[in-house]
């Protein structure tokens, strides 16, 4: 089995943006992008070369998404 050497990136759904941004800026995470995209969805990065891609529908209702909503 191979080791896992890196992250690439990881998704978080939040519910506000400005917020999630604020926190990952005190953890080193600069801004890159975004909202962009149909979902939308807005991108950090750190120094150390992860990306969080913030997906910016944590108060949506309706319309689930099978991958995340779902058992």
């Amino acid at each position: 089995m191979n080791d896992i050497k890196r992250i690439n990136h990881i998704g978080l759904r939040v519910n506000n943006f400005e917020v999630a941004r604020d926190f990952y800026a005190q953890l080193g995470f600069r801004y890159v992008i975004g909202p962009i995209g149909p979902e939308p969805v807005a991108i950090v990065e750190h120094s150390s070369g992860i990306n969080i891609n913030f997906i910016l529908n944590g108060n949506q209702t309706e319309n689930l998404n099978v991958l995340m909503d779902t058992e």
